[in-house]
């Protein structure tokens, strides 16, 4: 599973194998209140305590990894296709993504963002988590090429086997 350190942040961030009974778990969703099957993550914020995240998979699946954020404090953890925005200092004030089958993730340290892609729809996250979603842009799949003169450039599919290549204004998502 991937760690991307891409940004800098003001925590760590480790993947471990079995729950560790020495440091609080949380549970993601918040909402779940018993054990699940997921992705382990120990995280060490920067002076205060660590502890356990148990991230939920998705249920369609897709990409699993922990993604550093432009916001010195947050985390996208993917787990099997489902996405959660964590607060390392404050992981009660997580909450999961409306976009339950992510399927690429790329950082740009130059825009400071992450986008995300499923087969359908592009998101955003920045300094203020979900800078902008684009639900309109494929039907079949997405995937994310470069970012280039403030457009992130796609190539998306739709039926019947109908291949494009789109362009995004990075700054609100909106088609070029």
């Amino acid at each position: 599973m991937p760690i991307d350190s891409t940004f800098e942040s003001d925590f760590d961030v480790t993947e471990i194998p079995e729950t560790d009974t020495h440091h609080e778990i949380f549970r993601f969703p918040i909402e779940s209140k018993s054990g699940q099957d997921g992705l382990l993550l120990l995280i060490t914020p920067r002076g205060q305590k660590p502890w356990v995240g148990l991230f939920a998979k998705g249920d369609i699946g897709g990409l699993s990894g922990a993604y550093h954020l432009p916001n010195r404090d947050r985390l996208l953890v993917v787990s099997n296709g489902q996405g959660f925005l964590v607060s390392a200092m404050s992981p009660e004030k997580s909450k999961r993504l409306d976009m339950s089958a992510i399927k690429q993730a790329m950082p740009d340290l130059q825009s400071k963002r992450l986008f995300l892609a499923d087969d359908q729809r592009v998101m955003s996250l920045g300094e203020n988590d979900i800078e902008w979603e684009n639900n309109r842009v494929g039907k079949d799949g997405i995937k994310i090429g470069a970012v280039e003169n403030g457009y992130l450039h796609l190539q998306v599919w739709g039926p019947p086997d109908n291949q494009k290549r789109v362009r995004l204004d990075i700054h609100n998502g909106q088609e070029a």
